[in-house]
């Protein structure tokens, strides 16, 4: 069984629950938490960031290979998101719309 084989199962046995919390919380069963006041703010005296500073060759280097890593990362997560949404269709989540 792949990753996204068990996060479409997940998803099928989470569906379910999801239904049973909607109906629950429509009937007033479950009450919902306040939202928090107080959302983290900037402040008058907060300053943005410093200037950069210009790179030596080998924070270049660095800072090169670290994109590269991060665009493979990326590449990897949409492959993956491609497979995980073809297992929904198996499944009868999705439907061709």
């Amino acid at each position: 069984m792949t990753f996204s084989s068990q996060c479409c199962y997940f998803c099928v046995v989470l569906g379910a629950t999801v239904r049973t919390w909607i109906q629950e919380l429509e009937e007033g069963e479950i009450s919902t938490p306040a939202a928090s006041e107080g959302a983290a703010t900037k402040t008058e005296g907060e300053t943005e960031d410093a200037p950069a500073k210009p790179l030596t060759a080998a924070e270049q280097r660095a800072a090169e290979r670290k994109k590269a890593e991060a665009d493979r990362a990326a590449r990897r997560r949409m492959l993956g998101n491609i497979q995980f949404i073809g297992h929904l269709f198996k499944e009868h989540l999705l439907t061709e719309r």
